[in-house]
């Protein structure tokens, strides 16, 4: 799946604060494959003012990220309770439509 910058860092947005031992690692193991590195954090610009994250758009690549099907499951699983709960925000749309339609492609 390629995701922005921009859904790499909202995606812990749609996590729940608790959860099974399951959810948990799983959510661990996804935060592992979105990290943004320091070197990644540089050629971008990521910064933080007052509370807000910037960085330049230009040099910000989508990048795959290759989710187990365990992974896709729980992340959509996420966005169909955020959806349940009323809680999608227009900062989360695009993400959540992205994962909602997300199918794998048989290899």
């Amino acid at each position: 799946m390629k995701l922005t910058l921009k859904e790499r860092l909202s995606l812990p947005r749609l996590y729940p604060q608790k959860g099974s031992l399951l959810s948990q690692v799983t959510i661990r193991d996804i935060n592992e494959k979105i990290k943004i590195d320091k070197d990644e954090i540089k050629k971008v610009g990521l910064k933080s003012d007052k509370g807000s994250l910037t960085w330049d758009g230009k040099k910000a690549k989508e990048i795959n990220i290759d989710f187990t099907e365990v992974e896709v499951n729980f992340l959509k699983d996420q966005v169909e309770r955020l959806d349940k709960e009323k809680n999608i925000t227009s900062n989360i749309l695009d993400l959540c439509l992205k994962l909602k339609n997300y199918e794998e492609k048989t290899k």
